[in-house]
């Protein structure tokens, strides 16, 4: 959930998204205030033994640099995390023209009537 609100966060600033952790000796009146406090512009706010923890996110650019000068090889493998559906599914699609082999790490079950084998025979598909 934090990763989802950290990335929400960042995509429409004008939306306020909050996690909240408390431990049992937290104020849940002053926890709550916290939480609802819009010139607060944290998402992750932890209270633990009387003390407020934040963490938030940021921007920061790519550790590939120039995404110009990036080159992907045929057999090239590509590890792709949170499975092969949704915006992974499209992600690799626009992989395709380098045919690279694609690695999904995710939990997703694959449709009992395909065979990955056949329909993708460079594609790899790895549950955990």
């Amino acid at each position: 959930m934090l990763g989802l609100f950290l990335s929400a966060a960042q995509e429409h600033p004008s939306v306020q998204f909050r996690t909240v952790e408390i431990d049992r000796d937290t104020d849940l009146r002053v926890a709550l205030r916290g939480a609802l406090d819009r010139g607060c512009t944290v998402v992750e706010i932890i209270h633990r033994d009387g003390r407020v923890f934040t963490s938030e996110g940021h921007l920061a650019p790519s550790v590939f640099g120039d995404s110009s000068s990036l080159h992907l090889s045929p057999g090239d493998v590509v590890v792709m995390s949170g499975g092969a559906t949704g915006i992974g599914a499209h992600l690799a699609r626009c992989l395709v023209p380098f045919t690279p082999r694609l690695v999904f790490l995710g939990r997703t079950t694959l449709d009992p009537g395909i065979d990955p084998a056949e329909a993708a025979p460079r594609t790899f598909v790895v549950f955990v």
